[in-house]
């Protein structure tokens, strides 16, 4: 491949991956249908609890926070 030369830079193949299509997130109208949970155990113990559970509705962005021990 030649920086300069016209023909080199006009067939020059491509060395990336083609993009993907594109996918429209689905429209919720139930509550709760639609979660994201996570543990988080950063915490020192408490009355036996070492970890946090969050749990997130993804529609309304309610968040509770459950701690629980291993």
């Amino acid at each position: 491949f030649c920086k300069l030369c016209n023909i080199c830079a006009c067939i020059k193949a491509l060395t990336t991956k083609p993009r993907g299509k594109i996918h429209s997130l689905p429209i919720l109208t139930k509550l709760w249908d639609s979660i994201k949970m996570d543990f988080i155990s950063l915490f020192p113990e408490l009355k036996g609890h070492d970890y946090l559970w969050i749990v997130i509705c993804c529609m309304t962005s309610i968040v509770y926070l459950i701690p629980v021990h291993t």
